[in-house]
C-alpha cells in the first residue's frame, strides 16, 4: 500500500480499523466499449451544427440564431471530446480502499468527500474484467456507473461523477475481489499482493 493513500485514508478509519488494500482507478483517457457507437454518434452531431453555424454566420442571421449554434457547437465538442477530458480530472482524485471492516472510497480536494460501505451489508460484488488486465468491481449494481442503460442523467457520458461506490479499473482487481469475498464470510485475510496502482494502458 503507497503510504500517501494511507494517510489520506487514516482520518476516517474507525477505532480498531486497518486497511488491507488501497488503489485508484485507472488514470489517463480511457475508452469504454459504449464509444464504439457514441463516438460516430458524436462527429455526426458536431458535423450537423458545425455546417449549421456556417450557413447561420455566412448570412447574417439575427444574434439569437448565432448563440444557438454557438451553444450547440460547444455541447457537441464536450460530447466529442471534452468529457474525457473532464472523466480523466474526475478520476485523478479518486482513491479506494478495503479495510477489515468496510468499501472505502475518498473523492480527494478541492471538494473531498468521503464514503463506505459495510462488509456485512454489501449489496452485491460483482466482477468485470476488461482487456487491458483492470478489472472493475461493483458493490452494489443497482448503481452501476458501468453499465450504459442504468446511468441517470450526467453519468451517462462521464461515468466517474456517479456517486456508487464502486472500484474502476483497478489493476489487481480479480485478487482484490476475492479478498473482499474472504472478508464477508468472516474471514481473516491479508492484503492482496501488491501491484500498481493504475493500469498504464486505456482499454475498452
Amino acid at each position: 500500500m503507497r503510504f500517501d493513500h494511507q494517510q489520506a485514508f487514516a482520518p476516517y478509519l474507525l477505532p480498531g480499523e486497518r486497511l488491507l488494500w488501497s488503489g485508484a482507478p485507472h488514470q489517463g483517457i480511457v475508452l469504454r466499449s459504449d464509444d464504439m457507437w457514441l463516438i460516430p454518434v458524436s462527429l455526426l452531431f458536431c458535423s450537423v451544427i458545425i455546417v449549421w453555424n456556417v450557413g447561420v454566420w455566412s448570412t447574417g442571421a439575427p444574434s439569437a440564431f448565432i448563440l444557438f449554434g454557438t451553444a450547440f457547437l460547444a455541447l457537441g465538442l464536450y460530447v466529442l471530446l471534452g468529457r474525457f477530458l473532464h472523466d480523466a480530472i474526475i478520476r485523478r482524485r479518486h482513491l479506494y480502499a478495503v479495510s477489515n471492516r468496510r468499501i472505502l472510497r475518498l473523492d480527494r480536494k478541492p471538494s473531498a468527500r468521503f464514503s463506505s460501505l459495510d462488509l456485512a451489508a454489501l449489496p452485491g460484488l460483482e466482477l468485470q474484467e476488461h482487456a487491458d488486465g483492470a478489472a472493475s468491481i461493483l458493490f452494489d449494481p443497482r448503481h452501476s456507473p458501468f453499465g450504459l442503460w442504468l446511468r441517470p442523467g450526467f453519468e451517462f457520458w462521464v461515468p466517474s461523477v456517479a456517486r456508487a461506490i464502486n472500484f474502476y479499473r483497478i489493476p489487481d482487481g480479480r485478487d482484490v475481489h476475492r479478498m473482499v469475498a474472504r472478508l464477508r464470510t468472516g474471514e481473516n485475510v491479508d492484503a492482496p499482493p501488491a501491484r500498481s496502482s493504475a493500469s498504464p494502458f486505456p482499454r475498452l
